[in-house]
């Protein structure tokens, strides 16, 4: 009976034994799985991490560009509608100023007056003829004052051109270049003046 309680006993250890490594090893294979889910996991997270930087970035990028570009869009709108507003305005000023020039150079004795100027000015006693419209040579030969008859007698030849709406042609005799004084002239000379000026006025 004794030998059965030894042979028991050694039966035990053995069993507690095998119990206790049985243990040890899931144990030790549990812990392993934890570590490999764990490095998974953070592998997982810092490759989703990772990824999420790369988009925010893009998209800043991507979100910088589209600012550029609508910065630069709004810019070149600006600069558009600046264009039209001062050709627009432009426009109406040449208009204007050229609807009072005509009516100024259909001004019998305002032209007169000019002529008489240019005349003693810029002709220096040579031959001068001065062409203007057939109802302006009418209206300055019906004032029959002394100065047009100054000029007629001082050789200046007054002749009636069709083509001539306002203003005159003056030329000395000799020349081939006639110079045009008209609404349009006055105008375009005008403009050189005006579109510098106009340019700093609308961007005050």
């Amino acid at each position: 009976m004794g030998e059965n309680t030894g042979e028991e006993v050694r039966l035990d250890a053995l069993v507690s034994r095998l119990h206790s490594e049985g243990v040890n090893k899931g144990k030790a294979e549990a812990e392993k799985i934890l570590d490999d889910a764990r490095q998974e996991a953070e592998q997982i997270l810092q490759a989703a991490q990772t990824e999420a930087d790369a988009r925010i970035r893009s998209a800043e990028a991507e979100a910088a560009k589209l600012e550029q570009s609508a910065t630069a869009s709004v810019q070149q709108a600006a600069r558009d509608t600046m264009l039209a507003l001062t050709q627009n305005v432009r426009g109406l000023f040449m208009k204007a100023f050229r609807e009072q020039t005509g009516d100024v150079l259909n001004d019998v004795e305002f032209l007169r007056e000019l002529i008489m100027q240019l005349v003693q000015v810029w002709a220096g006693g040579e031959a001068v003829t001065v062409a203007v419209s057939p109802e302006m040579g009418q209206k300055l030969l019906a004032l029959a004052d002394t100065g047009v008859q100054n000029l007629l007698a001082e050789g200046v030849e007054i002749r009636l051109n069709r083509s001539i709406t306002n203003g005159f042609r003056i030329r000395k005799d000799g020349d081939a270049v006639a110079y045009d004084v008209s609404d349009a002239t006055v105008t375009e000379s005008f403009s050189a003046y005006l579109n510098p000026q106009l340019t700093k006025l609308l961007q005050l």
